[in-house]
């Protein structure tokens, strides 16, 4: 079984954690407008692009497991079996 695979999933992640990290960003400026207090100083371009490839790699991590899920997806339909029992019971 593979451990590391580059697909869908890895893009999606790259996408979303840079994503998630600039919204946190944002409320953090505006809690800090709201409180009158100091804007963070956070280097974005910075952490943007750590995130955009912390995400690329904690997706590929995930993509083996996203295809053997959709494999058992397609073929619980015909043997009747659960999706979990083809998961994490069989090789």
């Amino acid at each position: 079984m593979a451990y590391f695979e580059i697909g869908m999933v890895s893009f999606l992640c790259a996408v979303a954690l840079p994503l998630v990290y600039f919204c946190d960003y944002q409320f953090r400026r505006l809690g800090a407008w709201t409180k009158r207090g100091d804007k963070p100083k956070d280097r974005i371009g910075f952490f943007l692009v750590t995130a955009a490839i912390t995400g690329f790699i904690i997706g590929s991590f995930i993509q083996p497991s996203w295809n053997k899920a959709a494999e058992c997806r397609a073929t619980a339909g015909q043997t009747g079996q659960s999706v979990m029992v083809c998961m994490f019971l069989q090789k």
